[in-house]
């Protein structure tokens, strides 16, 4: 339904223009959506993935070059490894599962000893590299050449915190932080051109980044 509003919206009468991306983009995936993947999350939220995953292929396929790239962050990274020790503690008996977190369950259930959670850690980021999605490289996040499109501030953290309430917003800024960084203000009301976006599955995220201090009117 999605794909069909959309083409509505974007009505075009040249037919060469029609069904047809053209520009590039790059998509960071938050941990959420990388188990989706993995089907961590059950295959309702598997199918969903495939379903995307599909039409960043279709997409790269028709052009001369991959216009779609498919990324994650450092700092993703580590809240995947970190989610992993938690399930090794969990086989070990060191720790107890929460039984409303479905991934943890999936990546416990069937392991006898860590090294087995292990194993299935490293089958996870090889999928990763299968479906050719690449950890982060970029480094100067915090250069200073790049304060001008730094979005957080304290009064921007207390704002959102106290509107949403949310106790810290931080962690779910950040990653918006390094968009808005990436993206430098290019295209920033036209979404063909914005160039870098976040897929998130984080409800906290989601909520802050369609706040006032966060994205502009018309933006």
């Amino acid at each position: 339904e999605g794909i069909v509003l959309y083409s509505g919206i974007k009505y075009n009468t040249n037919i060469n223009d029609l069904g047809s991306w053209t520009t590039p983009l790059t998509i960071y995936i938050e941990t959420e959506i990388l188990f989706h993947l993995a089907g961590f999350n059950g295959e309702i939220y598997k199918t969903l993935f495939d379903d995307f995953f599909g039409f960043v292929k279709e997409i790269n396929s028709k052009g001369s070059q991959k216009l779609i790239q498919l990324k994650y962050f450092v700092e993703v990274k580590g809240e995947i490894e970190r989610f992993f020790k938690k399930a090794e503690y969990i086989v070990e008996g060191r720790d107890k599962a929460n039984p409303s977190i479905t991934a943890m369950k999936i990546i416990t259930d069937g392991c006898e000893s860590p090294a087995d959670v292990v194993m299935k850690k490293t089958k996870f980021f090889d999928l990763l590299k299968v479906y050719g999605i690449k950890e982060d490289t970029y480094s100067d996040y915090f250069a200073p050449q790049n304060h001008h499109y730094n979005i957080i501030s304290q009064d921007v953290l207390d704002r959102v915190s106290n509107d949403l309430f949310i106790d810290d917003a931080r962690d779910n800024l950040r990653f918006l932080n390094y968009i808005s960084v990436h993206r430098k203000k290019a295209g920033d009301n036209n979404f063909e051109n914005i160039r870098f976006i976040l897929l998130s599955g984080n409800s906290n995220t989601l909520k802050i980044a369609w706040h006032d201090e966060i994205k502009e009117q018309g933006n």
